[in-house]
């Protein structure tokens, strides 16, 4: 008779003594394996990326990167592993904060073997979670196919989603989210889903002139992934023929979306459509890492300022952005001036990021947001709407995403490069002296040392 596999767990524990304890518990079951214990946060997140544990028992206080924050990281960089938080505080307020982190369950300090792996066979035998089920969904599991398989057996029978992201207010995202998916509306025999995740705020009704029925709050209410029909029916039509889901019309409605809800969601949205495109605004949070890591594209936004600059080195180089591949993630400069301060490769050296596409500073973006009439509906032959069909054809079907899995598989490389550990310990602030002022307060601190030097060369002399 065959054993089964055994419960691999990871312990993270700032304090020795509790790791050694509940080692010691946990090598009285048989079907449980300690494959490994840190005394960090940090080092926790990339263990778990490394090791891939089936368990993550989990301290809630621990100096730097708490327990919280590690469970957030460890549920992009192993989607697969379960975290089972340890506290010695009985605070319903910590309780709430782990599980909406990503926990799947709490046991007290101190405890008991009975109560140790009754928690941990709990959580290890519990349903896969929608927010389980689409953080997988956009991994490709190489370590599942046999090295005698022939990557043609892959079959891709969804659709493709696509993320626009962008690093703050009024740097495009909206508009550049509804021109992709006008573009790719106009793919034959495609039908296309603009979906608004932009909670707060969202302006995409009015700037594609639409005046919707239902919006996502009453979409979720009435959703049942058995009855599809109904979401074409709650979805509103474009004269393009493209489909579209705006966001609640209050921003205190943004609350009432449910994260396992909304993932279970898009899931079934990607079976009914050949591509979803999704407007995430600029907020950063759980909700939109979740969305990214299912997404084939992801899409950032920003402009040639000094906060954008700033929040796009953060963004860009964050431990969850630099898991993505190249040809995964697609930088967009937009509002771009040929006579600004800053050329296109300055401002790469700033962000630390490969700048794919720029979209030049003109006024007829501005014009068609201000009459619903978007470029790639009115002029895509102009200068702009050609950019913008451009960043629409990296966007691949169903047969050039399979390739691109394929050849993945041809050189035992994963579609989706795993950073380096050393990026679970990146530092956020700059490390080239030219792109910090040294002394300077505030957002000037991060204003790029070649900007900086051109206002110096060009603001005027004293007389002698």
């Amino acid at each position: 008779m065959e054993r089964p596999a055994l419960v691999r767990i990871l312990i993270v524990d700032d304090n020795q003594t509790t790791i050694e304890h509940v080692t010691r518990l946990i090598e009285f079951e048989e079907s449980f394996e300690v494959i490994g214990s840190v005394r960090d946060g940090r080092a926790g997140v990339e263990q778990a990326r490394a090791a891939m544990p089936d368990i993550v028992l989990m301290d809630i206080n621990m100096p730097g990167i708490d327990g919280i924050e590690a469970c957030r990281q460890i549920g992009v960089a192993s989607p697969s592993s379960r975290v089972l938080m340890m506290s010695v505080q009985h605070d319903n307020a910590y309780l709430k904060q782990a599980m909406n982190a990503g926990a799947r369950g709490f046991v007290f300090k101190p405890f008991s073997y009975d109560e140790l792996v009754n928690a941990i066979q709990k959580v290890h035998a519990a349903e896969a979670t929608p927010a389980e089920l689409a953080a997988r969904a956009g991994v490709l599991q190489l370590e599942d196919i046999g090295e005698e398989e022939e990557a043609a057996e892959i079959i891709i029978d969804r659709g493709i989603l696509v993320t626009v992201q962008g690093v703050k207010g009024g740097v495009g995202t909206s508009s550049i989210a509804a021109n992709i998916a006008l573009a790719l509306a106009k793919r034959k025999d495609t039908q296309v889903l603009l979906l608004e995740a932009n909670l707060l705020f969202g302006d995409l009704d009015a700037l594609l002139n639409l005046q919707p029925e239902y919006r996502l709050v009453e979409v979720l209410e009435r959703f049942d992934p058995e009855d599809r029909e109904l979401v074409r029916k709650l979805a509103t039509k474009h004269d393009s023929g493209m489909f579209f889901i705006p966001a609640p019309s209050k921003p205190e409605l943004a609350e009432l979306v449910q994260l396992d809800r909304m993932l279970m969601f898009l899931l079934v949205l990607r079976d009914m459509y050949d591509y979803v495109v999704v407007d995430l605004g600029s907020k950063v949070d759980l909700l939109s890492q979740r969305i990214n890591q299912m997404a084939d594209r992801v899409v950032v936004t920003l402009t040639p300022d000094i906060i954008a600059i700033k929040n796009a080195y953060y963004i860009l180089n964050s431990p969850e952005m630099r898991v993505f591949s190249s040809g995964k993630l697609i930088c967009v400069l937009n509002k771009f001036s040929d006579r600004g301060e800053s050329t296109k490769e300055q401002l790469e050296s700033a962000i630390n990021h490969t700048i794919n596409w720029v979209i030049p500073q003109n006024p007829d973006m501005k014009d068609a947001a201000n009459l619903g009439r978007p470029i790639m509906a009115t002029s895509p032959r102009s200068r702009i709407g050609r950019v913008l069909s451009a960043i629409a054809d990296q966007v691949p079907d169903q047969e050039r995403l399979l390739a691109e899995m394929q050849l993945a598989i041809a050189v035992k490389t994963p579609s989706v490069q795993v950073a380096d550990a050393k990026l679970a310990r990146f530092d956020w602030r700059p490390k080239s002296r030219s792109l910090v002022q040294i002394g300077r307060k505030g957002c000037g601190r991060f204003v790029p040392g070649f900007i900086r030097n051109r206002r110096k060369k060009s603001s005027p002399q004293p007389a002698e």
